[in-house]
């Protein structure tokens, strides 16, 4: 599966975090991850430490 810019994924280590950046078609990502005081950690991660994909879905707005 290619993973593309701004994609959130689920790591093994049960973080999500977001692509910001993509080497090699996909050997390799920079992933912003959100940690517990608001900042973020900048990690480079590989497709094995990868489990799942985020999807985003748009739903229809009715207002009330």
């Amino acid at each position: 599966m290619k993973l593309n810019m701004f994609q959130v994924v689920r790591l093994k280590t049960k973080e999500k975090g977001t692509i910001v950046e993509i080497f090699n078609e996909g050997e390799g990502y920079i992933v912003d991850i959100r940690l517990e005081d608001d900042s973020y950690e900048q990690r480079t991660v590989y497709p094995h430490e990868i489990t799942s994909v985020f999807e985003e879905v748009e739903r229809e707005f009715i207002a009330a």
